[in-house]
């Protein structure tokens, strides 16, 4: 099942809200920056057309989530993991059973893809989730 992440960020000249998408898949040994369970453009796509949070055809939607996608850097709850001690991000979907005073968690850096939105269609998108 995939989780859908938002966060504000804010720049020096540019302030929008950044949308992306986790999902749980296998891992092959990487190791950071990348997040190895962020949802790829036509992931990320394809559930936001499902959910119909946008208010637009099919092809628009893919034409404006493509225009609106970049890369950036997040600092999210990981941990070691694996026989080779690997960092990896926690998966949302894994938070509740996480003892958050016994588990060795920490914040690293991810490189993480989604979709940028100005104010305006940050509150559209916002009034439109469930």
């Amino acid at each position: 099942m995939s989780s859908l992440h938002g966060s504000w960020i804010e720049q020096e000249n540019k302030n929008y809200f950044f949308i992306w998408g986790e999902g749980w898949k296998t891992v092959e040994e990487t190791s950071p920056p990348l997040h190895p369970f962020a949802l790829d453009a036509a992931a990320l796509t394809n559930f936001l057309a499902t959910k119909q949070i946008f208010s637009r055809q099919a092809s628009n939607l893919t034409e404006f989530l493509q225009s609106r996608w970049q890369k950036i850097d997040l600092v999210l709850p990981s941990k070691k993991s694996g026989r080779k001690k690997l960092t990896f991000p926690i998966l949302s979907a894994n938070l509740d059973s996480i003892n958050l005073h016994s588990e060795a968690l920490f914040l690293a850096n991810w490189q993480v893809t989604g979709i940028k939105l100005t104010p305006v269609e940050t509150v559209d998108f916002l009034q439109k989730l469930p």
